[in-house]
């Protein structure tokens, strides 16, 4: 098995849904892009593209935390301890 197939379709099979994958990208493309026309091209255009990645990073936090297989997972959190310093 080659290195690069074992980080593809595992990853999205085991733990995030293929949704949050094609988020993740989409919020990294227009920061990449938002970047680049930043340097190369119109200031208007960059912060358009910025305020896009802005508003998809919200949405993939939304999707994230609202998800029904795993949102609001916080596991620092231990909620279902009892208070400190009560036993039982």
């Amino acid at each position: 098995m080659h290195p690069w197939r074992a980080s593809g379709p595992a990853v999205a099979q085991k733990g995030l849904p293929r949704g949050a994958i094609i988020m993740m990208v989409a919020v990294f493309a227009t920061m990449a892009l938002a970047i680049i026309v930043g340097q190369f091209g119109p200031r208007w255009l960059a912060a358009l593209f910025l305020t896009a990645c802005a508003g998809l990073f919200v949405w993939l936090f939304l999707f994230e935390i609202y998800s029904p297989e795993w949102g609001f997972r916080m596991p620092w959190l231990q909620t279902l301890l009892g208070a400190p310093g009560r036993e039982g």
